[in-house]
Formats: C-alpha cells, sequence, structure tokens
C-alpha cells in the first residue's frame, strides 16, 4: 500500500469518527465561525485549513485541534 493510500485510508476513519457527536469539535468551530465551506490542504510542509467563514481566534484554534 502506497503512503497516499496509506494516508487515504487513515483519514477516511477520522471523517467517519467525526461524524459521531463525540467528535464534533471541528465540525462546531466552522459552523461557529459562519463558515459554510471548509477544506483540508495536504503539502509537502505542512496542512492547511481553509474555510470561508470569519477568521479564527485563539479559541477556535485550541478547540479545532483537540476532541470535545
Amino acid at each position: 500500500m502506497s503512503f497516499l493510500d496509506n494516508l487515504y485510508n487513515r483519514r477516511e476513519k477520522l471523517a467517519k469518527a467525526l461524524a459521531n457527536k463525540e467528535y464534533s469539535g471541528i465540525r462546531q468551530i466552522v459552523e461557529d465561525v459562519g463558515a459554510s465551506e471548509a477544506k483540508f490542504i495536504l503539502e509537502m510542509d505542512r496542512l492547511v485549513f481553509e474555510h470561508d467563514g470569519r477568521p479564527f481566534d485563539d479559541e477556535d484554534v485550541e478547540g479545532i485541534t483537540q476532541c470535545r
């Protein structure tokens, strides 16, 4: 299995877990900032999170990086 196949499978598991209300922190933060769209972009040296809502504040960054 290639790196990308492996990564895809792991992220697919994460997406399914995030659909569970117990792990809804990311989804809640996106809704709270008024975003209607959000995406993750995997680059060679970083993971970028973009959305069309208001800019994140410190509390938003805390929230998106933890499970609630």
